[in-house]
């Protein structure tokens, strides 16, 4: 039996051990900090700005966000292959799906004869640090060598960094799967680093150096084709949230024993992301 005075101990040490735990964690685990076109919400957006907003007569021809169901959208942007007549053999949408994307298609147009479009996002973000955007892409069609696509930041007003460039792999080949099953294989897919995109929403991260007041995220398409689409959604800033330095618990081999509970939190940190979309 476990004397009344160890027992006491062993408490506190436990009580101790909990609290320095959660000083590290509350210090050293990220957060979401802001988001847009996730489930039709949006957290900490200041801004959002599009000259190219219902800038285009054909259906056929898009630069912005759509919600199906509230107005006509280009055919080959919505997977109909799985309801009748079970003839569809391109898309990215099932039809019924219920929440906001920002689409892209066949930006050099008459109504655009220069080709090339760009949408922009402001979000607040201070007082994070480890800064790191997330977001689902995807894309079909036969790209060519001159389409291009990219996804670029800035803080606080400073100098334009890419996050994303998406260029065409002339030299290969996408297989793109519709939800009946079917599948079709395309030459010239879009590809971010090297991986290929297809018609299933993908996510994308990369991190953000330096902290901010506010993030600009800019969105750049330069592009000729109809059957040549690009959605996106679940646009998401996560960061580490930045503590008074009188809260910030010293350098300590308790670090260590912390080690479980940061990744139990990073896993809630996942579970919540997911929850949003």
């Amino acid at each position: 039996m476990i004397s009344s005075s160890k027992y006491a101990s062993h408490l506190t040490f436990k009580l101790l051990l909990g609290f320095e735990l959660c000083l590290i964690c509350a210090t050293g685990c990220a957060d979401i900090v802001a988001y847009d076109l996730v489930k039709g919400g949006s957290q900490n957006l200041l801004a959002y700005n599009n000259p190219f907003r219902n800038a285009f007569a054909s259906t056929d021809d898009t630069f912005q966000i759509h919600h199906l169901g509230n107005a006509p959208i280009g055919e080959n942007l919505i997977d109909r292959s799985a309801a009748p007549p079970f003839d569809d053999n391109f898309g990215i949408l099932q039809p019924s799906d219920p929440y906001p994307f920002f689409a892209a298609q066949d930006i050099d147009n008459s109504d655009n004869p220069n080709g090339s479009a760009e949408a922009t996002w402001r979000f607040a973000i201070g007082g994070f640090d480890q800064l790191k955007l997330l977001i689902d892409i995807a894309a079909m069609g036969d790209f060519e060598s001159g389409d291009r696509f990219s996804f670029d930041y800035a803080l606080d007003g400073g100098v334009r960094q890419t996050l994303f460039d998406l260029n065409a792999e002339t030299s290969l080949q996408q297989t793109y799967t519709l939800a009946s099953g079917l599948t079709r294989v395309l030459n010239d897919p879009l590809a971010i680093d090297g991986r290929l995109l297809d018609n299933r929403l993908q996510t994308f991260q990369r991190s953000i150096d330096g902290t901010a007041r506010e993030l600009d995220l800019f969105f750049f398409g330069s592009q000729n084709g109809g059957e040549e689409v690009l959605a996106f959604r679940n646009i998401i800033v996560e960061g580490e949230r930045l503590a008074p330095a009188s809260s910030v618990p010293a350098p300590s081999t308790l670090g260590l024993i912390a080690l479980p509970l940061l990744f139990w939190r990073r896993w809630r940190r996942y579970q919540d992301r997911e929850a949003l979309k």
